[in-house]
């Protein structure tokens, strides 16, 4: 819907961005999708979207909408109520357990679709025990949660060129990965910034 996505984007680019897709499929390259719906906004496009991957090899994958800036302005919509949707029109899924990568993403397929279903269930399929994401920002500050504020910064080592204090500074910020966030208490979260400045 190119009304709508310059609605939530901003530009009138969708043409643009659908004739990438096609230009990228030329040559083999794995491709994913990422979608967030928003209540009131595009919850019902989530079909659309999927129908990009019925003839494509294309991994389109839900992120549930976390409550980080301009996320907390919206209502989450459960992954687990999206599979619901999902079932109600094109029946079983069946569990896809090819790699897609190593993130967090659970994949289905969808029997006579060419591509895959993917769900990044954040707030509804906590999945910290297994998380194995770490985010460098644009500032040069590496993130081991996107819940909190809190940050280890390589920026200057990295100007210095300094190797093995970048290293050790990684090995800290690992270190200091909490057990879980803390997205259904919106007091105990300390990231105020958008995602776009966090860099995502």
């Amino acid at each position: 819907d190119a009304k709508q996505y310059k609605e939530i984007t901003g530009f009138d680019s969708l043409t643009d961005v659908l004739a990438g897709i096609e230009e990228v499929r030329k040559y083999s390259i794995p491709l994913k999708i990422n979608a967030v719906l928003q209540r009131g906004i595009n919850e019902m496009q989530w079909k659309g979207l999927m129908e990009l991957a019925r003839d494509r090899k294309i991994d389109v994958r839900f992120i549930e909408m976390m409550p980080i800036g301009y996320g907390k302005r919206y209502e989450t919509i459960a992954n687990t109520q999206l599979l619901e949707q999902i079932r109600q029109q094109y029946g079983e899924l069946e569990a896809d357990l090819q790699v897609h990568g190593n993130g967090p993403a659970v994949y289905y397929r969808i029997p006579g679709f060419a591509g895959s279903i993917g769900c990044i269930s954040a707030i509804h399929g906590k999945f910290c025990g297994q998380c194995n994401r770490i985010r460098l920002t644009s500032t040069g500050q590496l993130k081991p949660c996107l819940c909190f504020a809190e940050g280890t910064s390589v920026r200057e080592a990295v100007r210095r060129g300094e190797r093995e204090e970048v290293r050790h500074l990684l090995i800290q910020a690992i270190a200091k990965k909490p057990s879980g966030h803390t997205f259904e208490n919106w007091n105990q979260i300390t990231e105020q910034q958008e995602m776009a400045k966090i860099g995502g």
